[in-house]
């Protein structure tokens, strides 16, 4: 009876993830430490460099889209990728803490999918 309680409230539980969008959160964090901040927006700190995940952020751009605006000064990136138009902002937050916030919106809305991908292949390229 425990085990069959058990698993529905696994179930219960997963599926609520599915559909608050919360899936995102969960994958993000497990995988790198990242975590929605908004429907559009996934951001995480980390250990590495601005110079590093500066220079990775533009190769990850330019592979998938179209980089249209930088202000290195600023850490901040747009490009467009397909349809979706996508913002970059890296943050020195200290000298060993580098915080990496990637939003991505197709046609006016969140397209959360890209940011985290995005955001993985960012901090995966990082060096």
């Amino acid at each position: 009876m425990n085990r069959k309680i058990n698993s529905i409230l696994i179930l219960l539980l997963i599926c609520g993830l599915f559909s608050s969008g919360c899936i995102f959160v969960v994958a993000g964090a497990a995988a790198l430490g990242g975590y929605a901040v908004s429907k559009d927006t996934i951001q995480g700190e980390t250990d590495k460099a601005f110079a590093s995940i500066w220079n990775s952020s533009l190769e990850v751009l330019n592979i998938m889209g179209i980089v249209h605006t930088e202000y290195k000064s600023k850490g901040q990136l747009e490009a467009k990728i397909d349809a979706s138009d996508v913002k970059v902002q890296i943050e020195e937050v200290t000298s060993l803490v580098t915080r990496l916030r990637v939003s991505s919106r197709r046609y006016l809305l969140p397209d959360i999918g890209l940011a985290q991908r995005l955001y993985i292949k960012i901090i995966e390229g990082a060096k």
